[in-house]
């Protein structure tokens, strides 16, 4: 008999244990937008945007004069030296999300837009 009870509760642990699992994968899910970006823009503010072939409509993705959602001016300001040259040479850009309500084609925009992890450009 002791040994059906204990049987049952490590069930219940490990049960309980992969539920856990599963909700926090939910929540760390990546995705990353690949293209070339055709503009960029700098409000008086500081909002850094793009529009990108993956999106089409302008989504920030930080502040130059101050953080914005974690990300640091000075990240800021490297990103868009990085986006100036890559536009100049035609490259592709990605940038990295996490965030399971989206995708590349239906990113939040403007004043909407989610926090990107990082930015990187073809050679």
């Amino acid at each position: 008999m002791k040994l059906a009870k204990v049987g049952v509760r490590r069930k219940i642990v490990i049960a309980i244990a992969a539920l856990a699992l599963l909700g926090a994968n939910a929540h760390a899910t990546t995705f990353t937008c690949q293209g070339q970006i055709s503009r960029s823009i700098i409000y008086g503010n500081g909002n850094l945007m793009i529009v990108a072939s993956w999106r089409g409509s302008y989504t920030q993705l930080c502040n130059i004069h101050q953080e914005w959602l974690g990300i640091s001016a000075e990240v800021c300001r490297s990103w868009h030296a990085m986006i100036e040259s890559a536009k100049a040479r035609q490259a592709n850009t990605l940038v990295q999300y996490t965030d399971a309500n989206f995708t590349c084609s239906t990113l939040p925009t403007y004043g909407a837009s989610i926090k990107p992890n990082y930015l990187i450009t073809d050679d």
